[in-house]
């Protein structure tokens, strides 16, 4: 008997290490390219020691310039301005949305704030920045908080951004024209608009008018060496039809995004490679990482480095680039076994004194400076032609300022695994995921209880075989419960969650779907976020709790009949439960209060009043909670209980 348990845990041990491997080797396994080489791949000029074909910008992202935290990130963003841009001297700067906070003193409500847009636009005004490079500045969904309409006067981006004002307000195209070659930046534009108060933006919405105007924009770059798509919710956070953003990026090379701070910095290196081969490149948020991104095309090879606000010098290695964002079908990486140095750039506001090169811990020399940023030295790529090598460059300038840089290339196209967190949460569809998350917990939840009432219709057996099931078939039997608990349950996918002022001046719907506002329906996964979270810290503790209180009316109806009620009923076990069921109820009722009081904040008075979901769901609670207190045996409608 113990052998068929023993096998049976065995078999699922393996399903699920299967299952793990597979969704490792999934997300970590660099794309197989097997297609053509590059058209240029074999075709000079190579990398070698002189600026040909080389340029370079600047990927900034989440700024959210506040008035109400951080005193420091509109002075130090000012600084980056002033000093940073001057001494890199991009050509191009992007800045990929969230360019304000929009959030309110208690960090809940939401609206655009005019004071936050007036700093930004001074800062870029009075640093002159706009002087020295193009500035393309997009929209978040911060940028879009409160905001009805693009005509609205609530739109302040049209009115204090770079692009807002010369009218680029959704998708465009920008190319940057060089001697040798021209680049293409789409910009994608995924902000749900209008747009509602915050929670219900956090996922962008792109429909098929926008997959028509991205594909116009596709034929424009044709032709072009390389192409960009710069937006600001990465693709996996995206509401897309079929076939999906990721087929319309299908063109470029990259993506450039911003949105998720990097989980709050807890996961660095937040790139990976779609499906498709287009790199996801989401750079770390200005608002508390302080970070911004140095990239450049180097006969037209993509390399990119981030860097820390106040880190001195910046190295940004362009030949070899880095093998883990090759990308074959993109760009000529066959130039690589054909160049005869190593390049690179180093930046710093002091002169640059020593620039030391190894290779598999090997010290190569010194890199000579040619002109601007570029340093270079001599190799031979021959001498490295098989497998991964590490390639370590350390800057020093006159100010004693260090920094080292160092990764994996090859030559051969050998690639190392992709970093497996990043790749998930790049890769993977979150719009899905939610969604399947949240209808796991809703059949657990709600779902399971008309199942158990179904299959468990007046069977005596089920209170005896199936211990573990009783209290919740006696549950399913407890018209007076079962009912309004079910009825709380199915509301969450079929009634308003609340009505009022999604946007200010504009009473709207919201459900689990979307919200109804302006005329308009704004698809959104984040619903399914806080719906899942409902089932988790409501649902299904008050489920559990009122199961538990009707099985003990059952236990306690029985141990009377059996004489054996005159039991001491304090003891251990009594007070674990008791504190078990206490900690189900509170949970229960504690996440209704937070989330009556979320509404009120976010959305106003009149939402938290006509808030059935949240509000209303309260006293329904204390009057389940009341009726489960006062339950006999005779509430319990079964037609074998003991009299």
């Amino acid at each position: 008997m113990t052998k068929i348990p023993a096998a049976a845990i065995a078999l699922l041990v393996a399903i699920a290490v299967t299952v793990l491997c597979m969704i490792r080797n999934y997300y970590t396994v660099p794309v197989e390219y097997t297609g053509p080489p590059h058209p240029r791949d074999q075709e000079p000029p190579f990398p070698a020691d002189t600026m040909d074909n080389l340029w370079w910008f600047v990927h900034i992202s989440d700024i959210h310039i506040s008035r109400f935290r951080d005193p420091q990130r509109a002075p130090e963003f000012k600084r980056f301005c002033e000093e940073n841009i001057a001494v890199i001297n991009p050509p191009l700067v992007l800045a990929t949305g969230d360019l304000t906070d929009a959030k309110d003193v208690y960090n809940m409500g939401s609206t655009q704030y005019e004071v936050e847009w007036q700093t930004y636009h001074n800062i870029l005004k009075h640093t002159r920045v706009l002087e020295r490079t193009t500035w393309i500045d997009i929209r978040g969904n911060h940028d879009a908080f409160d905001v009805p309409s693009m005509e609205s006067h609530m739109n302040l981006f049209r009115q204090y951004s770079e692009m807002g004002q010369k009218g680029e307000l959704s998708h465009f195209l920008y190319q940057q024209r060089l001697p040798f070659g021209t680049y293409s930046f789409i910009v994608v534009d995924s902000i749900p608009m209008p747009g509602p108060r915050r929670p219900f933006n956090f996922f962008g919405v792109f429909e098929e008018s926008s997959m028509e105007a991205v594909e116009k924009l596709n034929k424009q770059a044709q032709g072009s060496n390389s192409t960009i798509y710069v937006g600001h919710y990465p693709i996996s956070t995206v509401f897309a039809p079929p076939p999906g953003l990721s087929h319309v990026m299908r063109s470029g090379i990259a993506h450039l995004c911003g949105h998720l701070h990097s989980l709050g910095g807890a996961v660095l290196h937040m790139q990976a490679q779609e499906r498709s081969g287009t790199l996801e490149l989401e750079v770390a948020d200005w608002k508390d990482s302080r970070v911004y991104r140095v990239m450049a095309f180097d006969h037209d090879l993509l390399s990119f480095v981030d860097v820390k606000f106040g880190d001195w010098p910046v190295i940004l290695i362009t030949n070899p680039k880095d093998a883990r964002f090759f990308s074959p079908q993109y760009e000529p990486i066959g130039k690589v076994k054909h160049s005869t140095h190593i390049r690179l750039l180093v930046f710093s506001p002091e002169p640059i004194t020593s620039v030391a090169i190894e290779i598999n811990d090997e010290h190569l020399g010194q890199a000579q400076h040619v002109e601007g940023p570029l340093y270079v030295l001599s190799w031979e790529p021959t001498q490295y032609s098989v497998g991964l090598h590490k390639i370590s460059v350390t800057a020093k300038d006159s100010a004693n300022h260090e920094s080292n840089v160092e990764y994996k290339f090859s030559i051969d196209g050998s690639r190392p695994l992709q970093w497996l967190v990043p790749a998930v949460i790049l890769m993977a569809d979150w719009v899905l995921t939610v969604k399947s998350i949240f209808f796991s917990l809703y059949c657990l939840g709600v779902l399971s209880l008309p199942i158990i009432r179904r299959f468990t219709n007046n069977k005596e057996t089920d209170l005896t075989s199936k211990r573990w099931l009783r209290k919740f078939v006696l549950l399913t039997r407890t018209n007076t419960i079962y009912h309004p608990l079910l009825a709380a349950g199915i509301y969450t996918v079929l009634g308003p969650w609340f009505i009022g002022e999604i946007i200010s001046g504009y009473v709207g719907v919201s459900t689990l779907y979307g919200v109804y506002v302006n005329g308009v329906f704004v698809p959104e996964a984040f619903s399914y976020v806080t719906a899942g979270l409902d089932m988790l810290f409501c649902q299904i503790p008050l489920t559990c709790y009122l199961a538990s209180r009707v099985g003990l009316v059952y236990t306690n109806h029985n141990k009377a009949v059996s004489n054996q009620g005159n039991q001491s009923t304090f003891d251990l076990w009594w007070l674990i439960r008791e504190l078990y069921l206490h900690i189900l109820l509170v949970t229960a009722l504690l996440w209704q209060v937070y989330a009556a009081y979320t509404v009120q904040k976010c959305y106003g008075t009149i939402a938290f009043v006509l808030c059935p979901k949240f509000t209303w769901m309260l006293p329904l609670i204390l009057f389940l909670h009341n009726r489960a207190s006062r339950l006999t045996i005779n509430d319990i409608d079964i037609e074998f209980k003991k009299s």
